[in-house]
């Protein structure tokens, strides 16, 4: 089964004659609470859904305006990809930051929509997205102005073109080195608006690219500049193919500044470097007296202490039973599954072992979320295998409320 079915299909469905369907992606690039780090771009790409990327906490509620009124107006299904910094920070905004202007394309569209696509049927709608609305959609965000671009009359050769926080982290970077080039502020990176692309490009030789993770704009940014006056755009690998802007985790302003330095330095009136990146620099290499680890260890009282001294390891799962792979201990645990799946992974390795015993841990706010389906899977598939739910009165996955189900 392709993985994002259900939005995939959703999308050629389209919306009810008034309905509207926006997705709030939470992003976490640097794996601050989760697993492994986590981005939808390419996901939501592959099923044609327009990408709002906000660059602050009151772009949260304007671009979330514009969302919900595309998905409206064209029927596509839209998405907020909203990254950790803003849904963990905290912002002063205006009052009125939802009370945006809306500006329909005079084009006259009207939507349908379409609530079996199967088969051979779907073709047409497809067609349908492809050629009608999308097009529609980048004239949304160009008589809208979402993509702006900043500081056009500083001239120079060199221009940034960057996207959602990347753009904040861009002009900080920028202010903090003493530099002022022009800069792209794409908050729709998906599809991308090449006509304001190539306009920002009209007199430039050099484009740098700033997202996390990439490259996704960057792949946008050099078709809409093929065949330009454009001589490079740059960004996850720098003019001599060596590593760039990371294509990994979270990027900082710090980091842009360090990075962007040996590019812009000649852009700057002082020839000195940047007090900054001095400071920077003497804080990279400070050093710290050696402390004490502290051990990662259960609450006093959790019934995961109960099950500490365990002979052999048990299969572990998303929550409180992974700090045991972390545990200064030798038993630890087998693996560490996504959410729900604990036990479900042993039901595929039991027929190549034997079907030997094991203990799996179960949390009392995974078996509420999904754990229920890898019960039925074991049960279902004769696993050899001993559920340890847990339940200590406190879900904490969502908040330390009390599970429902």
């Amino acid at each position: 089964m392709w993985v994002p079915d259900e939005v995939w299909l959703a999308n050629l469905a389209g919306t009810a004659r008034r309905g509207a369907m926006v997705l709030l992606c939470g992003e976490d690039h640097r794996s601050k609470s989760s697993v492994s780090p986590g981005t939808s771009d390419w996901v939501l790409r592959s099923s044609l859904v327009p990408v709002f990327y906000p660059s602050s906490v009151e772009e949260i509620l304007s671009l979330g305006m514009h969302a919900i009124h595309l998905s409206r107006y064209l029927g596509v299904v839209t998405a907020l990809k909203l990254v950790t910094p803003l849904c963990d920070g905290a912002s002063t905004i205006r009052a009125n930051a939802a009370r945006v202007p809306i500006r329909i394309p005079d084009e006259s569209y009207e939507k349908r929509f379409n609530p079996i696509v199967m088969a051979l049927g779907a073709l047409p709608v497809q067609r349908e997205l492809v050629e009608r609305k999308l097009p529609l959609v980048e004239e949304y965000v160009r008589i809208n102005e979402l993509n702006r671009i900043h500081d056009e009359d500083a001239g120079g050769e060199i221009g940034i073109a960057a996207t959602g926080k990347s753009y904040i982290d861009v002009r900080q970077a920028l202010e903090a080195l003493g530099v002022r080039v022009p800069v792209l502020q794409l908050s729709v990176s998906y599809p991308l608006d090449g006509e304001i692309i190539r306009r920002f490009g009209r007199n430039l030789r050099t484009v740098y690219v700033v997202e996390e993770p990439g490259p996704f704009v960057e792949e946008g940014v050099k078709a809409a500049l093929w065949r330009s006056s454009v001589e490079g755009v740059f960004g996850q690998y720098d003019e001599k193919g060596r590593p760039f802007i990371p294509s990994y985790g979270e990027v900082d302003p710090e980091t842009l500044a360090q990075l962007l330095w040996p590019k812009l330095k000649g852009r700057r009136t002082a020839a000195a470097t940047p007090t900054f990146l001095d400071d920077l620099g003497g804080i990279d290499q400070r050093s710290f007296p050696e402390v004490p680890g502290v051990t990662p260890m259960s609450c006093g009282g959790c019934p995961y202490n109960t099950f500490r001294d365990l002979k052999e390891k048990p299969g572990g799962a998303i929550g409180c039973s992974s700090i045991r792979a972390m545990e200064a201990y030798d038993y630890g645990v087998l693996y560490i599954p996504t959410m729900g799946a604990g036990g479900s992974i042993y039901s595929g390795t039991a027929p190549f072992n034997g079907n030997q015993h094991i203990f799996q841990y179960l949390g009392d706010g995974s078996y509420f979320h999904s754990g229920r389906g890898a019960l039925q899977s074991c049960v279902q598939g004769g696993v050899n295998i001993t559920f340890l739910l847990l339940y200590n009165g406190a879900v904490a996955l969502t908040g330390g409320q009390q599970p429902g189900g």
